[in-house]
């Protein structure tokens, strides 16, 4: 048998294809995976789904998607699979087009709602069980000017009207949504909109979007996504591409069928001693670690006491630090560059700690913050003090995402690359990121803008907190208008008490302000040009005109409210 990583991609989709409909393959009748993805990452995901079909898993996913025959054959498809008790794991491959698919926005809305919950008698998963897998190589936000044309060419060709079904069932997940939304807002005693009425605000929006073109249109499918994930607690269950699914799949007692009995040596024998161990199997091996206290002061020597460890065994790795030679595993790799590195530069320790995600206050090597809510990459870990502040490093990484907060980290302190030497490999190319004085960091340039009237230079989250922060002083009153956009909410509603990891994405880069005696937290994690469709937006919920804002260099962008067609005579 052929190794996958010897294939085409058509051998590759003929062999699934070959699975699914033989008879001793996929198997309906028990338990199995089903897959949700865009099929404009189809070669990336089929790779990984046939790993899974080779190691015996039951897994179901949809390869002909624009070929069912009719517009909404594939809504019935979806439901009859996800809606069955056999269904018991969902994976779903996040990526920038993932984030720009309707199709996949219908999905993962439906995988959570209580549609499909009541539809289900399964005594064990009344709520299907999902993983999120990030596709590394697809960045969630990407403003390249090829991605941005494609997008405008498919929304070109794009039907611009939802079937039916489609509509019928994109309601049916906003249902759900918009529940837990408001569930979440009545618990702080916020006054909030009926289910009803925030659904069909959702609808009159998309509809808006798509009469306005394709940036306001994808635009308003990410955001969407980006609510979704704000709204399901995922408990962590966040992957990166390479993991070890089966120390998932099995404990959802995915069934494993005979269809590759005979050619389970070939994945089993594989590996070498030289291979690097996955995310997975670094939990695995954190199982069997011994809980210790690892609060030490300092970072100052090059190998930390055996009962002092909360971190895996990995294969060696030699490396050179600010002239220091060093070996270690994988994490006390990670651990000896970050303490080394935020050990030289202690005043941006707060500004480290809100930019990457492995870095925590808390500190998550002591039993009793290890609960559920504690981010997966903190599985393995280590604990160290700062200026008087206490650094949580969190390394439960596959090897290149090890290597690419690496780099992120020496360009956000602003150190050479030079410094560091690591034997045998090369650190990736990342995009350049900004030391900043506080959370609000931003790696964009300089912009030349007009606020209200006054002429003003700074970065392109500046741009937005300048912005809301004029509006909110010249009109406070319509501060609760604003706080219906994504890059806007009440400070209590992005993260709770102590917890300053769980800020949704657009909130890495953030500011907080203070309006009508209440806390607000403006994000500005976005792509520039959603940045300017965010502005408009604040402008246009403040009745203000378009004139109130103007950036140097930039066409004027859309506002989503919907426009009188102008005529000439």
């Amino acid at each position: 048998m052929k190794e996958i990583s010897q294939m085409t991609s058509q051998e590759i989709e003929n062999e699934i294809k070959e699975f699914i409909t033989n008879d001793k393959g996929f198997d309906s009748n028990k338990s199995y995976i089903f897959v949700s993805y865009s099929h404009k990452d189809k070669e990336e995901v089929m790779r990984k789904v046939l790993e899974w079909i080779r190691q015996g898993y039951n897994v179901i996913m949809d390869l002909d998607f624009e070929n069912h025959g009719s517009e909404e054959s594939w809504i019935d498809l979806l439901c009859k699979r996800i809606r069955s008790d056999r269904c018991v794991q969902a994976a779903c491959f996040r990526s920038k087009h993932y984030y720009r698919s309707m199709a996949c926005l219908i999905e993962l809305l439906l995988l959570r709602s209580s549609f499909i919950e009541n539809k289900r008698h399964s005594p064990k998963y009344k709520v299907i069980p999902m993983d999120v897998i990030d596709l590394s190589a697809k960045k969630m936000v990407d403003e390249d000017a090829e991605f941005e044309k494609e997008y405008e060419e498919a929304f070109s060709k794009m039907t611009k009207k939802l079937s039916t079904k489609e509509s019928e069932m994109l309601r049916k997940g906003l249902e759900t949504l918009c529940w837990k939304s408001r569930l979440k807002k009545e618990s702080q005693n916020a006054e909030e909109k009926n289910v009803d009425e925030m659904v069909n605000e959702y609808m009159n929006n998309l509809e808006e979007s798509i009469e306005d073109g394709a940036l306001d249109y994808y635009s308003f499918i990410q955001d969407l996504f980006d609510d979704w994930f704000e709204y399901n607690d995922m408990n962590g269950n966040y992957k990166d591409v390479n993991y070890d699914a089966s120390t998932v799949f099995d404990t959802h007692d995915v069934y494993r069928h005979p269809y590759y009995a005979e050619n389970q040596e070939l994945q089993e024998n594989d590996d070498t001693d030289e291979t690097i161990l996955s995310d997975s199997a670094e939990r695995n091996e954190e199982e069997n670690i011994e809980e210790a206290d690892s609060n030490i002061a300092d970072i100052e020597v090059e190998h930390v006491p055996d009962n002092k460890k909360v971190f895996s065994t990995t294969g060696d790795i030699s490396y050179e630090l600010y002239g220091q030679k060093h070996t270690g595993n994988q994490s006390e790799f990670m651990i000896q560059i970050f303490g080394s590195v935020l050990k030289q530069h202690q005043d941006m320790i707060e500004d480290a700690i809100n930019a990457f995600s492995c870095l925590s206050s808390v500190d998550y090597s002591k039993k009793e913050n290890r609960t559920d809510e504690m981010k997966s990459y903190f599985r393995v870990c280590y604990t160290a003090k700062f200026a008087e502040k206490q650094v949580c490093i969190g390394t439960a990484y596959n090897m290149s995402a090890k290597l690419s907060l690496i780099a992120n980290l020496l360009d956000f302190a602003g150190e050479d690359r030079d410094i560091l030497k690591i034997e045998g490999m090369e650190l990736p190319v990342v995009k350049n990121r900004t030391k900043g004085n506080s959370s609000t960091s931003d790696a964009s340039g300089k912009e030349t803008y007009i606020v209200d009237g006054a002429r003003k230079e700074g970065t392109q989250a500046d741009m937005m907190f300048d912005v809301f922060e004029k509006l909110v002083k010249k009109c406070p009153e319509k501060i609760n208008r604003l706080v219906t956009l994504t890059s806007v909410k009440c400070a209590s509603d992005v993260v709770a008490p102590g917890t300053v990891d769980s800020k949704p994405t657009y909130f890495r880069i953030y500011r907080e302000f203070e309006a009508m005696g209440t806390h607000y937290y403006v994000g500005a994690s976005y792509g520039k040009k959603d940045k300017l469709r965010q502005i408009r937006k604040m402008i246009e919920l403040c009745d203000e005109t378009d004139d109130f804002f103007k950036c140097e260099g930039e066409e004027a962008v859309a506002s989503s409210k919907h426009k009188e067609k102008e005529f000439e005579f």
